[in-house]
This record gives structure tokens, C-alpha cells and sequence, in this order.
């Protein structure tokens, strides 16, 4: 009992040293924490929701959606390569057109050439145009451009060169939508449902918020939790604690655990270069998503 008292009296004291923190106006809503990043960067991940999931553009501060689909629960977000085992062997692809006004449009057309027997489907660059392939060289994308003009004429193609920081999402081994986007990031939240918490599976692990993709530069793909900042706290408790624990030492853990992360947001974070503030492991504070939540992690929170 007694290290339980010094406990909580430690974290009273952090409190109070730090209550200037919370007077600011520039605090965050939300935290970006790093799961797969630097050398546990991943070539592909599997994002899934019960509720169907909302696909979009996240860039300036803006998140767009691109694809929103009760029905789609799960997809895999992979690097745009022809062939995971070649180091770089990012693809080519061939484009039919020029731009479509919205996906509707472009998805018309991508359906068009797969009934065709091509792989065709929608691409996002800032505006949305439709591509077939994933060719390892661009004479095998000339190759069937030659046969795509005879058999059908009506059309302008041309071949896309590779760009590393291209994203397939994938759904039932099909290219559904590529992410090509240089300027913004790809980004995937689960629709809301009701009452229900909005909850994204990351290769089976439930987070809370969105999930963001960003391809870095001479890496494989960093995937980011983007969470609101008190909803990182219930895991943040439940991880680092146990949500049998008193609720007053919780209490005192909420209070540690927000002063900290507010202290790293508004200093700038900690990896900010990488586009994420924190990451999930005890370097800053261990977090470990909705299942380590509790009703007492959250009323201690509050």
C-alpha cells in the first residue's frame, strides 16, 4: 500500500509541474503513432473493419475519400511492386485515356477491360485514371499496348513508369484502387456505425481511428496508427498498467501518460521527419490498441 500511496503522489507531483503544459492552444486532437516503421517497415498490410471501410487521400490537413463501401471488410495495402523477392522492382503499368471526372467514371471503364480479360482498375494520382498491369519492363507494357490499340482503337495509351511511393489496394487478389498520389498520403478509417467505436484492423490487431501509409524514401511502407489523443490513453493505461488496478493509481497513470504525450506533441515529436509523433513501444509509451482497454482505463481518462 504504501508504494501504491508514493505512486500516486509521484504522478500528483508531475501534475503539478506540468500544468502549464495544458494552458496552450496548440495541443493536437489527435497522435500519430508509428506500429511498422524504420526496419519494421512492412511491403504489405492487411487493414480490415466490421463496418466496411472508407478509403481516401489524406493531404494539407484534409482528408479526402476516395472509395467508401459498407460491403469491402477487408483489404491488403501493398507496395506497387511486380515481384516482392527483386529488391526496387517497382512496376510499370498502362494507362487508357487521360483523366476521369470521379471513380464512378473510372471504374465504368476499368470494368470495361476486365471483362475483356485485361487487369484493369482505377488509379488515384490528385485525379483519377484507370490502369491495367503491373509489368516488370516497359517493352512487355508495349507489347500489350500494340494489342490493346488493334483490338481496341478508340483509345490513347501509354505506359506509366514506375514510382516508388505507388500503394495497390487489394481486394480478392484484384488491384481495386492504386494510390499514386505523390503529394498526399494514403489513408483508410473504418465507417461509422451507430454507437460503435470506429475501429481498423491492422494485420488483425484493433486500433482505434484511421490508418495512414506513407512510403519512404529507399523503405518499405510505414503504417501509422492516427488516433485522437484521450482515445490513445485507454491503451496507453490498460498496456502499461492493469485495468484491475485501483482507479485512483489509474487515475494517476492517465495523468502521467497525458502530460507526457501532450509535452511531445507540442515540442514537435518524435518522429515527425517520418510523419508520425510517437511509437508503440516503451521508447515513448507502450500501446497496444482496443483490446487493452477497459472500462476503468476510460473512466480514469475522465
Amino acid at each position: 500500500m504504501k508504494c501504491l500511496r508514493f505512486f500516486i503522489i509521484l504522478n500528483i507531483l508531475i501534475l503539478l509541474s506540468c500544468m502549464n503544459l495544458f494552458a496552450q492552444d496548440n495541443i493536437p486532437e489527435n497522435v500519430r503513432i508509428g506500429l511498422y516503421y524504420l526496419k519494421s517497415a512492412v511491403n504489405s498490410v492487411e487493414l480490415s473493419s466490421d463496418t466496411g471501410l472508407d478509403i481516401g487521400c489524406f493531404i494539407n490537413d484534409t482528408y479526402t475519400s476516395l472509395l467508401k463501401d459498407k460491403t469491402l471488410k477487408t483489404i491488403i495495402a501493398k507496395k506497387d511492386n511486380y515481384n516482392f523477392d527483386v529488391p526496387n522492382s517497382y512496376a510499370y503499368h498502362i494507362q487508357i485515356g487521360s483523366t476521369y471526372t470521379n471513380l464512378y467514371n473510372a471504374q465504368n471503364l476499368a470494368n470495361a477491360f476486365v471483362k475483356a480479360g485485361y487487369n484493369a482498375y482505377p488509379s488515384y494520382d490528385g485525379s483519377f485514371r484507370v490502369w491495367i498491369g503491373a509489368y516488370s519492363g516497359s517493352n512487355y507494357a508495349n507489347n500489350d499496348i500494340s494489342k490493346l490499340k488493334k483490338g481496341y482503337p478508340g483509345y490513347i495509351y501509354s505506359v506509366i513508369n514506375p514510382n516508388a511511393k505507388n500503394v495497390q489496394i487489394v481486394s480478392d487478389n484484384k488491384i481495386k484502387l492504386m494510390f499514386a498520389c505523390n503529394t498526399g498520403n494514403f489513408q483508410v478509417n473504418s465507417i461509422p456505425s451507430g454507437s460503435l467505436p470506429n475501429i481498423c484492423g491492422i494485420n488483425g490487431v484493433k486500433y482505434r481511428g484511421a490508418v495512414r501509409i506513407i512510403r519512404q524514401t529507399n523503405s518499405d511502407m510505414t503504417i501509422i496508427n492516427v488516433v485522437n489523443l484521450e482515445q490513445y490513453l485507454y491503451s496507453v493505461i490498460g498496456t502499461e498498467m492493469s485495468s484491475g488496478w485501483p482507479i485512483e493509481a489509474l487515475k494517476a497513470q492517465a495523468v502521467a501518460a497525458r502530460t507526457y504525450a501532450v509535452k511531445l506533441l507540442t515540442s514537435g515529436g518524435g518522429y515527425t521527419e517520418y510523419g508520425y509523433d510517437m511509437n508503440n513501444t516503451t521508447e515513448f509509451q507502450a500501446y497496444k490498441g482496443y483490446s487493452k482497454e477497459g472500462p476503468s482505463c476510460i473512466q480514469a481518462v475522465y
